[in-house]
């Protein structure tokens, strides 16, 4: 259906109120729910540049959503119930994606406020996984995770 409108973009604006409730999908199938946030972006990007050349600020508009599916991820994945190996697992799944990757090395608009304080979104993370390691060790595993973190 959208594909044949003669115009398509981005309207930077809430056009409605989201609201998550704990028994979504996303809390309770986290592994799934990681896979469908990637689709989604992908999916968008292509229905995109489908009618034309992405421009910047949509493009923008985009990984801005990204990282907010990717804060939302991570903060399901911290407070899921399960064990330290699984949630490591998970989150070394998230930063290892390539999206990840072009995310932190992009230019930041400042329009884009949660692009702009990726630093501190970083930060908060790598105090989330210390705190998980606290009690129990796996040093090739955090390695790894605070090497895709420190693209940046």
């Amino acid at each position: 259906m959208f594909q044949k409108a003669e115009h398509t973009g981005i309207y930077g604006k809430a056009m409605y109120q989201y609201y998550q409730y704990e028994d979504f999908l996303s809390h309770r199938n986290i592994e799934e729910g990681l896979d469908s946030y990637i689709d989604l972006w992908e999916a968008t990007k292509k229905y995109l540049e489908y009618y034309e050349p992405i421009s910047k600020r949509n493009e923008e508009f985009l990984y801005a959503i990204y990282l907010s599916l990717v804060e939302e991820a991570v903060g399901n994945i911290f407070t899921a119930e399960l064990n330290t190996e699984k949630k490591l697992e998970l989150l070394i799944k998230i930063f290892s994606h390539s999206v990840w990757t072009d995310e932190l090395r992009r230019d930041a608009d400042l329009m884009f406020r949660n692009l702009t304080v990726r630093k501190m979104f970083i930060s908060e993370i790598k105090q989330k996984i210390l705190f998980l390691l606290e009690n129990e060790s796996y040093p090739a595993e955090k390695k790894c995770i605070f090497a895709y973190l420190d693209i940046l």
